[in-house]
């Protein structure tokens, strides 16, 4: 037997629908919100270790051709005053 409600029931169980629907989006809301910002996160931190093997990456080239471009701009410079001018620099870093 099919029950009957009336339209004042039926206007009742509309709003409760509503209200858990309503609390249903919100809570999706929610739970994109933290994603999208714990997305955000891992993607900043995946930047910043490809900027830090970005920097290790280049201080190892440079590492690699120090000795060259010291040779380049040292050359037909008098030895002595370059290694004297190194010490020097070497000394102020310490």
């Amino acid at each position: 037997m099919a029950s009957y409600q009336t339209p004042k029931t039926e206007l009742s169980t509309a709003k409760v629908e509503a209200k858990v629907a309503a609390h249903h989006a919100a809570e999706a809301s929610a739970h994109a919100s933290t994603a999208a910002k714990l997305a955000a996160v891992d993607t900043a931190h995946k930047v910043q270790e490809s900027v830090e093997d970005a920097k290790i990456e280049v201080e190892q080239k440079w590492e690699e051709k120090k000795p060259a471009v010291k040779a380049y701009f040292n050359q037909g410079k008098d030895p002595e005053l370059v290694a004297a001018e190194e010490e020097r620099k070497a000394l102020e870093r310490s």
